[in-house]
């Protein structure tokens, strides 16, 4: 039996109050991309390296970055918090939740909206945050 989903029913949400704080559904999404992670590595190669193969070190981790691009309403309070998150020089706090219930929270820098406004669809907008620290999702 598959394991595949479709993302139908997935939201982003945005909390005033931190993470384990209350959250507001950003928007109706269109598509969302979830943060994923990597890590960096450090060589660590030195002349008795065995047989003078490279050897690395697990080094810093990152969180990506999470994008999401929801129907555009101007008006809605949730965009207006949003675009003042890309202004502002705060950090925000961000849940994915998946359609199974599952969630995702996390900190991170709204670095970017970009509007789009064709004439002959549906107005949408997709903002991006660039995450800080350890995600809750990892605890």
């Amino acid at each position: 039996m598959t394991e595949a989903n479709i993302g139908a029913g997935i939201h982003l949400q945005r909390s005033g109050d931190g993470i384990g704080g209350s959250y507001a559904t950003v928007g109706q999404v269109v598509d969302l991309s979830a943060p994923g992670i990597s890590k960096d590595t450090t060589d660590a190669t030195h002349s008795e390296s065995p047989e003078r193969f490279k050897e690395f070190k697990s080094a810093f981790k990152d969180g990506g970055e999470a994008s999401v691009e929801v129907f555009f309403n101007p008006a809605a309070p949730a965009v207006t918090l949003m675009l003042g998150d890309v202004a502002g020089d705060q950090n925000g706090f961000y849940k994915v939740v998946f359609p199974d219930t599952t969630e995702w929270e996390f900190e991170a820098i709204a670095t970017g909206f970009e509007p789009s406004t064709p004439i002959d669809d549906n107005m949408t907008g997709t903002f991006t945050m660039k995450l800080t620290g350890k995600p809750a999702f990892l605890n």
